[in-house]
């Protein structure tokens, strides 16, 4: 066999295994799987998720104030040196000697203005705060990774109609050719057919690029590898309008502003910045606490000299035996009472009330806010609604407007520009209808979304 041939051959089975393997390569995404991996991969997640771990880890610090605490201290030391002591008479002192000194003290809160209290308070509100925060960012994430889906979901729709538009002007084109060949077209409507055919394609060009850059937005979206080979599985679409328990627009806003998690972690914050203003104003009453502690020490001299006499012991005791013989304890009740701080407590009062004042404004805003977006939302989807109809309607004329115009063109009872105009209105109305049955099921989530749900 031939050289050439049995290369071209290998060739040819290396292609098709790589192609195989490319074809394995390909991984299928489902709407489901790519909200559990954002909601897995997501940098919000991930930083709310360590919030709550912050705030676990203040909780903990605010239950410990409540315990005594333990200290152990020592030291070890060398002094030496002459001194005149004269308690009684006078004594001249030259010694050198080496110290060990030890302590043990442990103090405990008794009272402190209820400062500790409202800590603890604030700390539990805080982590639930961060605990609602995370799940309302988990359903933001989810409604922002639907919304994505779905807009590479339409697409594909546009994409694929491109297709279908590009190719009925070429069929056309193909027949034009023949027919002013023979004589029984203008070139002129070869030239127009041409152009139009060259407009479509730059149509399906864009819609491709289109479809490419939203897929990647998407998988960036996600925090995977945008290189990697996906397929997005279809999402089956539900046109049935909503239930009746959704036509009452009071009832709805009731609804969300008892399930909104945004709106339940505002109420934490506040609550929480008003007990900061309670543990703030601690600073102006008295506080209280109970210490008590175990001390020993231990020395051995060196040198001693007494009035020029050496007065050094022949035998010294161990350090074992002085360290645990030579202890005491002493407890202790403090009392403390600060008269003035230089305005420190009042200005931490002012500040704590003042962000007190704006977490409630918060709290405020998020509730018009919910008002605002239930009623829009409401809005949006009865629109939505209408559009599919009206979109229906619009397809169905333009379809057959196209195909009455195409059978009158084919026989010469119509001209060019009619013809293309009703491609053009039919290929926008196949858009409109796509575009319209995914937004009404986007707005349906949406809805959702905003209840709170």
């Amino acid at each position: 066999m031939n050289f050439r041939k049995v290369k071209g051959i290998v060739l040819l089975f290396a292609f098709f295994a790589i192609s195989g393997l490319n074809a394995q390569e390909v991984k299928t995404l489902t709407l489901e799987e790519a909200i559990q991996t954002a909601l897995t991969n997501s940098t919000t997640v991930i930083k709310g998720k360590n919030a709550i771990g912050i705030s676990g880890a203040q909780v903990m610090g605010a239950y410990g104030q409540f315990l005594p605490d333990v200290n152990l201290g020592s030291a070890y030391s060398y002094t030496g040196g002459d001194n005149l002591l004269t308690v009684t008479s006078p004594t001249f002192v030259s010694s050198q000697r080496t110290n060990i000194t030890y302590q043990v003290v442990s103090s405990i809160n008794i009272y402190n203005g209820m400062a500790n209290r409202a800590a603890l308070k604030a700390s539990l509100l805080n982590k639930e705060s961060a605990e609602l925060t995370l799940e309302r960012a988990q359903q933001q994430i989810t409604l922002d990774i639907t919304q994505t889906y779905l807009q590479v979901m339409l697409d594909k729709q546009i994409t694929e109609f491109a297709k279908q538009n590009v190719q009925a002007s070429l069929n056309r084109e193909n027949q034009i050719k023949e027919l002013v060949t023979v004589g029984r077209r203008a070139q002129s409507d070869l030239f127009q057919q041409q152009s139009q055919t060259s407009l479509d394609q730059q149509f399906l060009i864009n819609a491709e690029n289109k479809l490419l850059n939203d897929k990647i937005l998407l998988l960036q979206k996600l925090r995977i590898n945008a290189s990697a080979n996906y397929e997005l599985a279809e999402v089956p679409v539900d046109e049935s309008p909503l239930g009746a328990e959704y036509a009452d627009e009071a009832t709805l806003i009731d609804k969300a502003t008892s399930q909104r998690f945004d709106l339940k972690a505002s109420q934490r914050t506040q609550d929480a910045l008003l007990l900061y203003v309670q543990r703030s104003r601690s600073g102006y009453l008295p506080r209280v606490s109970l210490t008590g502690g175990m001390y020993g020490v231990g020395a051995r001299f060196n040198k001693l000299y007494i009035n020029g006499v050496n007065s050094l012991p022949a035998e010294q005791r161990s350090w074992g035996t002085q360290l645990s013989d030579q202890m005491y304890g002493a407890v202790a009740l403090n009392v403390g009472w600060t008269l003035f701080d230089k305005n420190v407590t009042r200005s931490n009062v002012a500040i704590a009330r003042i962000n007190a004042a704006n977490a409630k404004v918060d709290y405020e805003n998020v509730n018009l806010q919910i008002t605002a977006e239930v009623k829009q939302a409401l809005t949006n989807y009865r629109t939505a609604l209408q559009q599919i109809i009206t979109s229906q309607k619009g397809l169905d004329a333009s379809q057959q407007a196209y195909e009455t115009l195409n059978g009158k063109y084919a026989v010469g009872s119509a001209n060019f520009i009619e013809l293309s105009n009703a491609q053009n209105n039919l290929l926008l109305a196949k858009q409109n209808r796509a575009q319209s049955s995914i937004s009404l099921f986007l707005q349906k989530k949406v809805i959702d979304y905003y209840l709170g749900n």
